[in-house]
């Protein structure tokens, strides 16, 4: 459970909503919040609904697909965890200018929580995630048809949220850890930017 992610827009042409980071949650704007994806706008930016930028962390956030979409979030962090973050979330995607015949733009992903294990000795089978979430979209690019509660064919889907931060004392064999960022959320005339890679310490 990491920063959230831009929230879905309710008003018709609207912009969403950038992603939460550590600077706070963020405002209806393309550009970054921080390491927060930005927001999608909305129609009166293109022809249709934007999506949202995907959440930065260890890397920047990746911008979404067309032009009025929302930015990917900036870096930050520093690699030893002497200082540790969440990963921040996605922004939302914009709102086409009709919603009875459409979806609100989708929901930015949230971004990987913290994990850290301090012990003498760590025994795990299996593996420790803290993984961002993917921004809300559809199953396969390139839906068109008049649905409210999926098919982002002119309401722009969301970025993907930044993998978090998991800092472990000592190794473990056969251990896997994983702070991956999400994918970014797929419509019709535009996909939202992915989340960045969080933050990995294992040593003494």
């Amino acid at each position: 459970a990491g920063f959230r992610g831009g929230p879905r827009p309710t008003d018709t042409f609207g912009n969403g909503y950038q992603g939460e980071s550590y600077g706070g949650f963020g405002a209806r704007a393309q550009t970054a919040n921080l390491g927060g994806g930005g927001a999608g706008r909305g129609e009166v930016c293109a022809t249709h609904g934007s999506s949202g930028g995907g959440g930065g962390h260890r890397l920047a956030g990746s911008n979404g697909t067309t032009g009025c979409t929302g930015n990917g979030g900036g870096l930050y962090g520093v690699a030893d965890l002497t200082r540790i973050y969440l990963g921040s979330g996605g922004g939302s995607g914009g709102n086409d200018n009709v919603l009875f015949d459409n979806p609100q733009g989708g929901l930015g992903g949230a971004g990987g929580g913290i994990i850290m294990i301090l012990a003498d000795q760590i025994n795990i089978t299996g593996a420790v995630r803290a993984r961002g979430l993917g921004g809300q979209g559809d199953n396969a690019a390139g839906c068109f048809g008049s649905q409210t509660t999926w098919c982002w064919d002119y309401s722009g889907p969301g970025g993907g949220g930044a993998g978090g931060s998991i800092k472990l004392t000592t190794a473990s064999t056969g251990l896997t850890v994983d702070v991956s960022g999400g994918v970014g959320g797929l419509g019709g005339t535009t996909n939202g930017g992915a989340g960045a890679l969080g933050y990995t310490l294992i040593a003494p």
